[in-house]
């Protein structure tokens, strides 16, 4: 017995891409839904169409998840995995991605302490081994400011901070880019600014301060015998207090000078929060980042009228509200798309150009069904046009940046296609029907997976996989190992960078995943229903 393809019904519906017995066996698929016809007529068990994950071993060797093994898509069927410790805050193993054995050490704090040095402020009281250790300060795009040759605020003249701060500069800092460098701005702006308005020093040693005590278990300690980042944020909060109220109410325009600080601290305040997972006071950050971003750039002012270290602080500001945006439902006024200059826009800033437009459509539309829909978000041919005409403009943006090696390019340019297929299927999750396009959507997660697998070497830019894991792992409801997949590798991003704010977001992926698409079709009506309960979350 044999098919005709022309003897389909072209009024039903069909599947975007082959099935995988079709695929593999190189012939014409039907991609009837819910299964191949051509399978069944052939007693074969049709796979579908969905996300498919397969596992393959890999062992970390790095820190304190050492030796556990991991998931990734395609390669061979692996042996069972091990069963390994449960940690303390995830129900299941967190294993590493197969390539965290390539790693640079220099990258991993915990195998930093490796040189002797005399116990000193800087280390933690409680860590046994502080006597014997210290950290290795080598990353060669660090500003190593010599901070004995200049006045310096208080508290650089405790030289616990002062190894604080250049702590910042040889780690924290490079958390923070698409691709650390040497033009990392969260480095080359931040710091020299910090050392002229010291709310900005204070906020990015607590920064540093919080996140080397998330990476290593230990607080860092000065020489006063006080501990941590607690008294250094209460401190800047205090001194930033009465400059925010004249920069929003535009009281003392002679104080002009500290804007670009204010800013810079309110930011770094807005990633201090990140840090920690029970925070909430990132919205309190982000409501002023937003108001003085648009103090700056309305009118008569404009992002042509800025400096170029506002320039950067302004970019910084966008890209965190079009990240925030998308996981918020109340408190609507985003930061609009015209505040960056047209030098300053790059690839990443025309994709999420293009996430903020979806956001605030979507918000919209709930205020009013009515609501027209833009032009390119009409139908599926229109999102994949508007998103493909960025990847076009920005072909061969990789070669922008001074990347090591050919490998390097190419886990850059996979990091670039992970975004364009993640940002495109938030798209598609807004503006298409949820059922009907369920397996596009499917095909979009899939492509930012296979782009995740490309990336050989994670360090160095494994801080840029949480937006777009989040995404794909919303589309996971009802697949176990897709699940597992998506939480161990945004655990594994957690753990290299030291940043613990995907913690809230894997527990509403959890609760999500627990749902029924009768009742929530995506995960964004249940999220908005959380956000009216209390429940906040954050994915940057």
């Amino acid at each position: 017995m044999s098919l005709r393809l022309a003897s389909l019904d072209p009024n039903e519906p069909r599947a975007a891409k082959d099935c995988r017995n079709c695929n593999r066996r190189r012939i014409k698929c039907d991609r009837s839904i819910p299964t191949c016809k051509k399978c069944g007529l052939r007693s074969l068990e049709c796979g579908g169409y969905g996300l498919r994950i397969r596992w393959d071993q890999g062992v970390a060797s790095r820190g304190k998840l050492s030796g556990m093994k991991i998931p990734v898509l395609g390669g061979q069927p692996a042996a069972p995995l091990v069963k390994t410790p449960t940690p303390p805050r995830s129900e299941s193993p967190i294993p590493h991605i197969r390539h965290a054995a390539t790693f640079p050490a220099r990258v991993d704090i915990t195998s930093l302490l490796a040189s002797p040095a005399p116990a000193i402020a800087g280390s933690s009281r409680d860590d046994p081994q502080q006597n014997a250790l210290g950290i290795i300060f080598d990353n060669p795009h660090a500003l190593n400011i010599n901070l004995s040759e200049r006045e310096v605020p208080s508290p650089l003249e405790d030289p616990a901070a002062q190894r604080l701060f250049k702590y910042y500069d040889h780690f924290v800092s490079a958390t923070f880019p698409w691709v650390e460098g040497p033009d990392n701005h969260w480095r080359t702006v931040m710091l020299p600014l910090s050392l002229e308005y010291r709310p900005l020093l204070l906020a990015l040693l607590a920064m540093a301060a919080e996140q080397y005590s998330s990476k290593t278990g230990f607080e860092w300690i000065f020489a006063d015998g006080s501990c941590g980042s607690a008294q250094l944020r209460d401190d800047c909060l205090r001194l930033l207090s009465q400059d925010l109220k004249d920069e929003v109410s535009g009281a003392a325009p002679d104080q002009q000078r500290h804007s670009s600080g204010l800013l810079a601290a309110i930011l770094a305040l807005c990633n201090l929060e990140m840090v920690r997972s029970d925070s909430a006071l990132w919205r309190v950050h982000w409501s002023a980042a937003r108001a003085i971003t648009h103090r700056w750039t309305s009118p008569p002012n404009s992002a042509m009228t800025l400096n170029y270290n506002d320039r950067f602080l302004v970019v910084d500001a966008f890209t965190y509200d079009a990240h925030a945006s998308c996981t918020t439902f109340d408190g609507y006024r985003q930061i609009p798309n015209d505040v960056v200059h047209p030098h300053d826009v790059d690839i990443f800033i025309e994709y999420f150009r293009l996430v903020q437009d979806v956001t605030r459509f979507e918000r919209a539309r709930f205020e009013d069904y009515s609501h027209p829909v833009p032009e390119w978000l009409q139908d599926r041919h229109r999102i994949r046009a508007a998103f493909d005409a960025v990847r076009r403009r920005n072909l061969g943006f990789s070669q922008l940046f001074q990347l090591a090696s050919e490998e390097r390019k190419h886990d850059f340019d996979a990091l670039i296609d992970m975004y364009h297929y993640s940002a495109m299927l938030y798209a598609f999750q807004v503006a298409l029907h949820p059922v009907a396009d369920l397996l596009l959507r499917h095909e979009c997660a899939e492509g930012a997976i296979d782009s995740l697998n490309r990336i050989k070497s994670p360090e160095g830019i494994q801080q840029n996989f949480v937006w777009p894991l989040f995404v794909v792992a919303t589309e996971a409801r009802g697949m176990e190992e897709a699940q597992k997949f998506c939480e161990w590798h945004l655990l594994d991003a957690m753990a290299g960078t030291g940043w613990g704010n995907f913690y809230p977001a894997l527990d509403f992926l959890k609760r999500f995943w627990k749902t029924t698409p009768g009742l929530h079709p995506t995960w964004i009506t249940f999220a908005r229903e959380e956000s009216a309960r209390g429940i906040k979350l954050l994915v940057i």
